[in-house]
């Protein structure tokens, strides 16, 4: 089947208005991740393959699709897709472990870090596999945040 990461939102406790403020902000967090790895990668090799091909991260409401991104031709594999709005709900990724893999795993623990309990996280890896999206969710955005995998409550 492949390595893939699982994602699965739920509404909980947490009031409709509330969740979506949290989703917007962690779409927009998304967002400078995915501009943080391009930027880094850029700086390194300009003509990288472990750029992101064809994301898109626009988060002004109504003139965005949410999130989308892969790696670039026969670095990409599925595109990770996160909706414009939230929505409860199960999705999944396989990125058969190309570069872009890091970047799914930092955006998927902004997720959990900003909608805690209302998203669940799973993975194929190991919670060593999702160290390197780690280490970029905290460069990107400066925060402290932990991997989810780690900690069995939060998975």
């Amino acid at each position: 089947m492949g390595y893939t990461h699982y994602w699965e939102f739920v509404k909980g406790k947490t009031n409709k208005e509330d969740l979506e403020v949290k989703y917007q902000l962690a779409i927009r967090q998304c967002q400078r991740v995915i501009r943080h790895w391009n930027s880094r990668i850029k700086e390194i090799d300009s003509e990288s393959p472990h750029r992101l091909a064809g994301y898109s991260a626009h988060t002004e409401v109504g003139k965005y699709r949410g999130i989308s991104l892969n790696g670039t031709k026969e670095f990409g594999h599925e595109s990770f897709n996160l909706p414009e709005f939230f929505s409860a709900g199960s999705d999944f990724c396989k990125t058969a472990r190309k570069p872009y893999d890091t970047v799914v795993v930092a955006c998927l623990i902004v997720l959990k870090h900003y909608l805690g309990d209302n998203v669940r996280v799973a993975s194929d890896g190991d919670s060593e596999d999702w160290d390197s999206g780690l280490f970029l969710a905290r460069m990107a955005l400066r925060i402290k945040t932990d991997n989810p995998l780690r900690n069995k409550k939060c998975a």
